[in-house]
């Protein structure tokens, strides 16, 4: 498919635009609407790549934002979208850091430009082409890379290429036996992502290290695996196998109550890593085991540990993102007009909510789950990674270090480090590496801490970083995006600006003990 390459710009004011096109090496601009629209429609079949696709695409249905477009949305934002034969996609689900950042990967420069302009100069147009030129090159590096493993296209997000190069290199079973949509519904509420967790809050002066587990996903998916689906077990007493699965009931400590929901978790040998009180329900049981990523894994890895700049970004990516994609969930994200309503059928809804641009609707509802989802494996990813870490936490505990942080993949503590050295490895996946030492900390939250000079904050501007986590406030700016737009009644491409303020309780560790 003919691929071109889509960028926008626009001024402070909002009152002039920049629509660049890259078609092969030719350079396309419009500033107006109806133009854009009238040269796509006579391109033929089209892909569009875009970076920030929420952004650049809302710029051309301004005041028309669903009647020309379908769009398809994941949990992280707006994927890709469709209108007739022109297919949008968007590079960010491949390369997430920014054009800049890849423009160094690639040795490019992005340039900077000021956005009080009143007219489309040559500078402006520059500015727009180098992006385009930016973003064209990596998308090519990338699709090459992905042939070179076997995936012919560049696919809508990186971990459907890493699944496409899975299913053509290193499937070697029925891995999409149907466990069932039941099945599948009930123990969803078990899939979810690693621990983070703050267990010593405040600033703290001393020697502290930042201790990190080298692929922690793809080394939990390199052990055996249950499969299939095989027993329903209502008692409690069975003699169980290896590996089974169960509902389980979790106490929460409230305010002035008890509280408590059931979802599902997995047992392997031993406990699940679950630090809460619970009482089990019921079981199923799984009597086989198999080691379906174990070839995958190694491949990708050994291809990480052997390559450099962007292949090793590529490599990483594809390592880290295979096991999401058993876990993709039947629902679809839509926005519909109101006079479609009617054909949706209100008993698969799981949200709906009427936008301020009156007339549209976000709707999100129950669908089939995809043929190859195996939520039993995603699960099982997750799980045995906070498995992982938990036994990690008690050996140190065991051996006098204070812990006073836990992020998915790392701790940060104090201690004889010498005690652990044998364990430190800075390649073998699966292993402990000494990702740095420091005389100051300060942990204020969860994604939210101070490590010598690095400062992380999740959801923060890296500029507003450092106020956030003194003050517990931060004033940043967002560019709003289309579903924004719809639910705010501004413009798409506006400037957001927002007050970010810290409510400690809600990201404190209700229990500060080790467990």
């Amino acid at each position: 498919m003919r691929v071109i390459f889509f960028d926008t710009e626009f001024n402070i004011k909002r009152d002039l635009f920049l629509y660049g096109f890259l078609d092969n090496d030719q350079y396309v601009y419009f500033s107006k609407l109806d133009e854009v629209w009238s040269w796509l429609r006579g391109l033929g079949k089209v892909r569009i790549v875009a970076y920030n696709l929420g952004i650049d695409l809302g710029q051309i249905l301004r005041s028309d934002l669903t009647g020309k477009i379908t769009c398809n949305y994941n949990r992280a934002g707006l994927v890709s979208a469709r209108s007739g034969n022109v297919f949008f996609r968007d590079f960010f689900f491949h390369y997430p850091l920014g054009i800049e950042e890849l423009g160094k990967e690639l040795g490019m420069r992005k340039k900077k430009i000021d956005y009080d302009f009143s007219r489309i100069t040559d500078r402006l147009l520059s500015y727009n082409l180098e992006d385009l030129r930016i973003l064209k090159v990596g998308y090519e590096y990338f699709r090459k890379v992905y042939q070179r493993e076997g995936s012919y296209d560049i696919l809508s997000t990186s971990a459907s290429n890493a699944f496409d190069i899975y299913n053509r290199k290193f499937s070697g079973l029925d891995l999409y036996t149907d466990l069932g949509q039941e099945f599948r519904d009930l123990i969803y509420t078990g899939y979810y992502g690693g621990d983070v967790e703050v267990f010593k809050e405040g600033e703290y002066g001393g020697e502290f290290y930042k201790i990190d587990v080298n692929s922690l996903f793809p080394w939990i998916m390199m052990n055996s695996y249950p499969y299939p689906f095989e027993e329903y077990i209502q008692e409690s007493d069975r003699n169980l196998s290896k590996f089974y699965l169960f509902e389980v009931e979790h106490r929460f400590s409230g305010e002035k109550r008890v509280y408590s929901n059931y979802d599902w978790d997995l047992y392997h040998r031993d406990n699940s890593g679950r630090d809460r009180p619970l009482r089990i329900k019921r079981y199923y049981n799984f009597t086989k085991r198999v080691y379906p990523f174990l070839n995958y894994v190694d491949h990708m890895n050994q291809k990480k540990e052997n390559s450099e700049g962007l292949d090793r970004v590529i490599y990483k990516r594809l390592l880290n993102s295979l096991y999401g994609k058993f876990g993709q969930k039947g629902e679809k994200d839509l926005i519909i007009k109101a006079d479609s309503i009617k054909n949706i059928q209100m008993s698969n809804v799981i949200y709906i909510e009427e936008y301020a641009v009156r007339g549209f609707y976000h709707v999100i509802k129950k669908d089939k789950f995809p043929y190859w989802s195996n939520i039993l494996w995603a699960l099982y990813t997750t799980n045995r990674a906070r498995v992982y870490m938990k036994r990690f936490r008690n050996y140190l505990n065991s051996l006098g270090f204070t812990i006073y942080y836990q992020d998915t993949d790392s701790l940060i503590i104090s201690g004889d480090i010498k005690k652990i050295s044998k364990y430190l490895d800075n390649k073998e996946i699966g292993k402990f590496k000494l990702e740095g030492v420091a005389k100051y900390i300060n942990i204020s939250g969860k994604k939210q801490y101070i490590f010598e000079d690095e400062v992380r904050c999740k959801g923060i501007k890296k500029e507003s970083m450092l106020e956030y986590i003194k003050t517990g406030r931060a004033f940043t700016k967002r560019f709003v995006n289309i579903k924004e737009s719809l639910k705010t009644n501004r413009k798409v491409g506006s400037v957001m600006n927002l007050v970010k303020v810290d409510n400690r309780k809600k990201h404190l560790t209700r229990s500060n003990k080790m467990l």
